[in-house]
Order: C-alpha cells, then structure tokens, then sequence
C-alpha cells in the first residue's frame, strides 16, 4: 500500500490567501457563550483569562474555533470570511492555500466540480469569494485513519498498521476538541490516479513513509560553543554554553569584584526552572522559578541568613529589552524572620491594589 498527501504546489506565481473574519467575536456568541467556549477552547486557564479580562483579544483564529465548537460546521460562517492576497501574486489556480482554515486548501470551482464527480462524501466545504470569483475551502475530511505518528525533521511518516485501506481518502490526525480534520489529507494511489488523469493544475502528491519500516537518518549533532566574556579588570563576567547561538543548560553571572550574581538555566535562549540570586558580598539572597512556556515567574527573597523568606509572590518577565522588565501580579506575602505571616500586597498589572497587615 502506498499512501501520498495531496496538497499545493507552492510556486512564487501561484496565490496564497489569508483571511479576515468581517465581524467582531460579540456579533456570533453572547456574552456567555464567549467565556463558555473560550474556557473550552484554551486549555490553559491562565491564557483563557487574558481573553475573559481583554488583555488578549479574541482573533479570527479563536472565533473560528469558537464557531464550529459551537454549531459542529462552518457553515453559515462563509460570508463573514473575506479572502486577502499579496496584490502582486493575482493567478488563481485550481489548487492553492488559505493559511489556518480546515486543512488550509482551497479548490476552484473547477476542481471541486471534478472531485465531487467520484469523491463527494469524503469532503466539507464552504463557499467563499474572492471578488467575484468563487472558491471553495475544504473545512475538513469526513474520514479518519487515526494512524498519524510524530513527523520527523525531513520526512512525514504515519503508522501503516493503523490504515484500513478502505478510504481513498482521509485524515490522520484530528482537532481534539472539536473532532475536526486537522492538517494535512492524505490519499491511497486511487485518488492519486484520478487526480492525474484530469487537467487540473498546481497540486503534488507527496509520498508518505510507514513508522513501521521507516529508518530515519541519524540527526546531526548540534555542536555546544562555551562563551565567556570578561570586565576590564579581566574578572569574568558571565560563562555558558550555546547551541546555534542560543544560551543552553546553566549559565554563571558575576559581579564585577569577581562574585557570583546567579546562576541559572536556559533551553535554547530562554530560562527554565530555578535561578538563584546572590548579593555583591555573597550572600544567597533570592530565587526566580521560571515555568516552561511561561514568562510567569515566582520569587523568594531571603533574610541574610539565606534559609528564613522574608517576601514571596509572582511577577511577568518582560524580557530585557522592555522598559519595564518586571511586573508583579497577585498576592505578594512578607514574614517575620521567625516565618510569621506580617503582611499580604495585591497587584494587578504592577499596581498595587490592597493591602493586608497582620499581627
């Protein structure tokens, strides 16, 4: 058996289209039903709050989400959807992209028109305009073969094991929450042959690799480059390891009397886990936890004796090129340094909100 993933010949004369959404997210869904489905939609409460407060606004990717979890379609959405192209790039061919709707292809009329010929079941579409001109975006696959495997660098590669063979065409792979086709479509040689036997333009047939006898060559490694760098006084001021340019496992800082400032850890130019802070005397002072994926941070700050926290709470990383680095969110605590609880600061955005004292 031979599978192929049909998709667009991209081609610096052939249109790729994005898309605008024409209405605002509170002109499809009410007030509850926005905070209903954003909660479903984002899995991460933190990033579902930023939408609910409008620190996030809810883009066209979200609405679009929203819509099908909300109706099961995209139909009745199409003519909401204005299609945008690069002005210099006007050929229309029969099978071109539209970048994060369905599975991203969009037919002409002339290719739809052949397709459903034979293959009518296999495809939802919606019918959409650009000008006048009439063109179909394939929302999704109405088959599944739920065979897909994780791609490697060169080469896509599905589980044969898990392919039925029955469906000439189908999806490997599905939105989990909505249960829609996600990416790429894939095809046996039958639809590959129907294809190539009509005069229909700008489409590849890709041939696609079994996880079962598939051998990927071996990746390249990646080599690790020590840097360093020195103050005038030639005390070291930082030392760690890159890897393509981007700062790797532990990092050191010093100060420039030849003290430890911290040390931390980075994957790949972003810092992972637990730094931890000294004073110019040396003194431990304090510790920054970085979540993976989060420029949320918790700080710990101690008494000098380095064990008792004197204040703890969170603070947004903004990056060192902000001009406003950190901000501080939340309930920051403060002790005595016998461990009592003294004082409780709420912030929002870096404001400070409410303060609690205690005895």
């Amino acid at each position: 058996m031979k599978i192929y993933e049909f998709e667009n010949l991209l081609d610096n004369g052939i249109t790729t289209f994005e898309f605008e959404i024409t209405k605002k997210v509170d002109y499809f869904f009410n007030e509850k039903e926005i905070e209903d489905l954003i909660k479903r939609i984002e899995r991460n409460e933190e990033i579902a709050n930023k939408y609910l407060s409008g620190d996030l606004k809810i883009e066209k990717f979200e609405i679009l989400k929203m819509y099908r979890l909300k109706y099961g379609t995209y139909e009745g959405l199409e003519k909401y959807i204005k299609l945008e192209m690069d002005a210099k790039k006007l050929k229309i061919s029969d099978v071109m992209t539209v970048w994060s709707i369905g599975t991203g292809i969009l037919l002409s009329k002339n290719a739809k028109d052949y397709i459903e010929k034979k293959y009518s079941e296999y495809f939802k579409y919606i019918e959409v305009f650009y000008k006048d001109i009439p063109l179909y975006i394939v929302t999704e696959l109405t088959k599944f073969e739920l065979s897909s495997v994780e791609d490697t660098y060169k080469n896509k590669i599905l589980d044969f094991k898990k392919i039925s063979g029955n469906n000439p065409i189908f999806a490997a792979n599905y939105w989990v929450i909505t249960k829609e086709s996600s990416g790429s479509f894939y095809c046996l040689e039958e639809f590959k042959d129907y294809i190539e036997a009509s005069d229909l333009k700008n489409y590849i047939f890709n041939e696609i690799q079994d996880s079962n006898t598939f051998i990927p060559e071996p990746e390249p490694e990646i080599e690790e480059i020590e840097e360093k760098e020195y103050y005038e006084n030639g005390n070291l001021k930082y030392e760690g390891l890159t890897r393509l340019g981007l700062r790797v496992k532990e990092w050191k800082i010093y100060y420039e009397n030849g003290i430890i400032k911290n040390i931390a850890n980075y994957d790949y130019g972003k810092l992972v886990g637990l730094v931890r802070n000294y004073e110019e005397d040396g003194k431990f002072s304090s510790t920054t936890y970085y979540e993976e994926g989060s420029n949320l941070t918790k700080w710990q700050f101690f008494y000098k004796d380095g064990k008792s926290i004197k204040k703890e709470g969170m603070a947004y990383d903004m990056g060192e090129e902000a001009e406003k680095r950190w901000i501080i969110d939340g309930e920051w605590k403060y002790y005595s340094k016998a461990g009592k609880l003294q004082k409780i600061e709420t912030y929002e955005n870096g404001e400070i909100i409410r303060v609690e004292k205690f005895k």
